[in-house]
């Protein structure tokens, strides 16, 4: 038997490769409901996730895929290395949760809670030989949203031929019922909110319309101003139901990619340090107190005129005491180059 020579060229096409074929398993089995079929979608809808997210960033830069302590990886898979084949004992690569952060850092295309939830029921099928159906059909939901942003960092690859023409009427038709009843449920949930709207106006005074409904509004501003900063924010958007304005709800999660954007003042006489990092925000939720119209997250993105609902940039960040104190520590074994340092002034 030939021995396969591995290439680092052929990498980012490989993984999708696997990818498909584990997607395309999972969506001819996933209404099985035996134990052992069970678990073994459970795990293909874990093995098709990381190797995209790996063929993902393998297109960005097959070099990324390296794992950091690894210098033979480093190596083989740079430029320097590209037509030789690959010692693939020897090669050591980055795990799917670094690989999907250095993506995000490069373009936001898919959402954390996705590809966590898609990986929860892989993990308990791989480590406690645990899952449902049920399990399975949840998460394929959130995989379809995972392949199709995955897709988006290989703009050269057609989505449709990831699924194959076997499945492919099966995985239109589970995109269809999803889009399908998330709009169902928003629409329901718009006309009750227009019913109870006119049934208020017919209670309150025209004269007094104006202040009640401001009112109103203002005590959503109220409750917003009560939630802890470092977590939580809210911004304003018009009711789809009344046109009266509404309250979106936002999470907020900072990465651990803290940057020090150091400068002379900062170095040289102990003014604040100026640091950067991520700041990860979700919509979650959106509440009008003048009709009653609430959503959730499932149907936050289905709001007009609302935008991106999971956005990522980079802000300035107020170090707390204990951040500050492990600052200066470092600040103390950083000798700053007088070069650099003199010229920025």
């Amino acid at each position: 038997m030939t021995t396969p020579v591995y290439m680092s060229t052929d990498i980012p096409d490989r993984l999708w490769d696997a990818s498909a074929r584990e997607a395309r398993f999972v969506v001819t089995n996933y209404t099985r409901t035996d134990e052992h079929s069970v678990l073994k979608v459970a795990l293909s809808f874990g093995l098709a996730t990381e190797y995209l997210i790996m063929s993902a960033l393998a297109s960005l830069d097959v070099a990324l895929l390296a794992d950091h302590t690894s210098t033979y990886s480093k190596l083989a898979l740079s430029t320097a290395r590209a037509g030789l084949g690959l010692n693939i004992k020897q090669l050591k690569t980055v795990n799917y949760g670094t690989a999907l952060k250095v993506l995000l850092e490069h373009r936001p295309y898919v959402v954390n809670k996705d590809v966590d939830s898609v990986m929860g029921i892989r993990n308990a099928a791989a480590h406690m030989a645990m899952g449902t159906q049920q399990d399975n059909s949840d998460a394929m939901s959130a995989f379809l949203k995972v392949v199709e942003g995955l897709h988006r960092y290989r703009p050269t690859l057609v989505e449709d031929d990831y699924w194959g023409a076997d499945c492919l009427d099966v995985v239109q038709n589970l995109r269809d019922e999803q889009v399908n009843q998330q709009k169902a449920d928003f629409d329901a949930l718009v006309l009750a909110a227009k019913t109870r709207k006119q049934a208020l106006d017919e209670q309150v005074p025209a004269s007094e319309r104006e202040h009640v409904y401001s009112g109103l509004e203002s005590r959503l501003v109220e409750e917003a101003q009560k939630w802890p900063s470092e977590s939580r924010s809210a911004s304003e958007h018009p009711c789809p139901a009344c046109g009266r304005t509404g309250r979106v709800g936002w999470t907020r999660h900072l990465w651990d990619d803290f940057e020090q954007v150091a400068t002379y003042d900062s170095v040289t006489d102990g003014s604040a340090p100026a640091i950067l990092v991520t700041a990860e925000r979700e919509a979650t939720d959106f509440k009008c107190l003048v009709c009653g119209f609430e959503i959730g997250k499932s149907g936050i993105h289905l709001l007009p005129n609302l935008g991106d609902v999971w956005v990522v940039e980079e802000e300035r960040h107020e170090l707390r005491d204990d951040e500050l104190s492990d600052y200066y520590d470092s600040l103390e074994a950083y000798e700053p180059d007088p070069d650099i340092w003199l010229g920025e002034r």
